[in-house]
């Protein structure tokens, strides 16, 4: 998806590495901040250091707990905010799909809503 590739994640680890070390916060206690909602664990220094360094991706969830945890924008950790509505809109959508309990005739409504929009947009650039 080129949503991802435009992210640059060595650098966002970069300024999220200054933003903790300039709060004497450490690798752990981020890792509280950004850890797994599923089940409530946090993530390993390890995979924070592998944040830190761009050699694993931030997903939605994380780009917002450090924006809310440093008091910064998305921006300024290096994000572009319409990626990250586009990124968190995808995901919504997933987890719709993936959802057992909703019927297949409200996916099929949901699939055929958003082609409609799709379409419409693609024809609207043509002018």
């Amino acid at each position: 998806m080129r949503i991802q590739k435009s992210v640059n994640t060595k650098e966002i680890g970069e300024r999220v590495k200054q933003l903790r070390k300039s709060r004497g916060i450490t690798q752990d206690d981020l890792g509280v901040v950004v850890g797994d909602r599923t089940n409530g664990k946090p993530l390993s220094r390890g995979q924070i250091s592998n944040l830190e360094t761009g050699k694993r991706n931030f997903n939605i969830h994380q780009i917002k707990a450090l924006a809310d945890f440093f008091n910064v924008s998305i921006e300024t950790l290096g994000f572009e905010s319409d990626e990250i509505e586009t990124v968190d809109l995808l995901e919504r959508a997933k987890l719709i799909f993936e959802n057992d309990k909703v019927p297949m005739d409200e996916k099929q409504d949901l699939y055929d809503s958003i082609m409609k929009l799709y379409l419409a947009a693609k024809e609207q650039m043509k002018h």
